[in-house]
């Protein structure tokens, strides 16, 4: 492990949400000697509950919630194939806490799903297929299955900084004033990474207009005989139901997509609206595999989170200022473990090409 302190860094990534551990354990798979080289500044941390810090909620599933623009459909191949790869692999699933699973999502007729999304899964989701007209529930008119993942942030989380610290990155829990700050603290930082998610929004320096945040609630419950995600798309709303892989049979429950709204209470009224959508999409919710008859949900606490949200989707671009270089990824909304290795990629590419490195990504 490298004993450089903070102040000899020259690469600082602001962020330890999925996006920012991730852009960070990427150049550190570039050459493990770059990890002497990142330090990372974050306000929370794994392990952290805030309205403000969103990845410990989220539904962490492989969905088709992502846009149909060229740049999501291509992270969400690239983020696809990588989360394949882990879950494969024994050991790094339980480590990492993922898992393949079988996914089905059905659509009402006046929101149907981007053909051209559809088409590209066709190329690369394992086991997609389309569901027979005569098997749709009633209201639905398209639907898919799929070989699906899901991950548990609490693992997953603490998992990526796992990683990065025994590589030798440095940490420290700090909220700065400006996305510029980082080349005044540590002045030999030639690179900061920009992966604050909502905090775009109102970061000086960044103040990003087209970042907003979405608000979600969900409930977290537990279903040890549900194993499988599902999904039902509607005009006014989504409907999910996402399983926790190495949880004791959690599943989270959703949801809402209530854009521009910041507030971090619950609701008894959406709580309410969440059980009735999700036991009638899924029955199987209501009955525990020890019990004969069926019960209510069996909820073990409600949950609300901002996604990272942004019109025209997702920033991952470079921006030369006076003081150095920003990378900037950030505005995923609620696609951060879906195409977040693909866009994390892409910025650490560009990280890479700043500091006149050849990519072996």
């Amino acid at each position: 492990m490298s004993t450089t302190t903070p102040a000899d860094r020259d690469i600082v990534v602001v962020g330890a949400g999925v996006i920012g551990l991730t852009t960070a354990l990427i150049l550190t798979q570039r050459d493990p000697s770059i990890a002497s080289r990142i330090h990372l500044i974050a306000q929370h941390f794994p392990g952290d509950h805030s309205i403000h810090y969103t990845s410990p909620w989220a539904g962490a599933n492989f969905s088709s919630v992502a846009g149909a623009d060229d740049n999501a459909i291509r992270w969400d191949r690239l983020t696809y194939q990588k989360l394949c790869e882990m879950a494969a692999d024994d050991k790094i699933s339980k480590e990492a806490g993922i898992r393949f699973i079988p996914g089905r999502e059905v659509w009402d007729e006046d929101v149907l799903p981007d053909m051209v999304k559809m088409e590209s899964w066709s190329k690369y989701v394992l086991d997609y297929k389309l569901i027979p007209k005569n098997e749709l529930p009633e209201g639905t008119a398209f639907g898919i299955t799929f070989r699906s993942l899901v991950i548990n942030p609490a693992i997953y989380l603490p998992y990526l900084l796992s990683r990065l610290t025994s590589l030798g990155v440095t940490t420290s829990r700090a909220t700065l004033p400006s996305i510029t700050a980082p080349f005044t603290l540590y002045p030999a930082t030639k690179v900061v990474i920009n992966c604050t998610g909502v905090s775009a929004q109102t970061l000086k320096g960044v103040e990003d207009k087209k970042s907003y945040p979405t608000r979600g609630q969900v409930v977290m419950a537990r279903a040890p005989n549900v194993w499988e995600t599902v999904s039902r798309h509607r005009k006014d709303s989504i409907t999910y139901i996402i399983p926790r892989p190495y949880s004791n049979g959690t599943v989270t429950l959703g949801g809402y997509m209530q854009k521009r709204v910041f507030t971090p209470d619950t609701f008894a009224s959406e709580t309410a609206s969440i059980l009735q959508r999700t036991t009638d999409l899924l029955p199987a919710l209501k009955t525990l595999p020890d019990e004969s008859k069926n019960r209510g949900v069996d909820v073990l606490r409600e949950c609300a989170g901002l996604r990272p949200s942004r019109e025209g989707g997702a920033r991952v671009e470079k921006e030369r200022i006076r003081e150095g270089w920003l990378v900037h990824n950030y505005g995923a909304g609620g696609t951060g473990y879906q195409a977040g290795w693909g866009m994390s990629m892409e910025a650490a590419e560009l990280v890479l090409a700043i500091l006149g490195e050849k990519s072996k990504l």
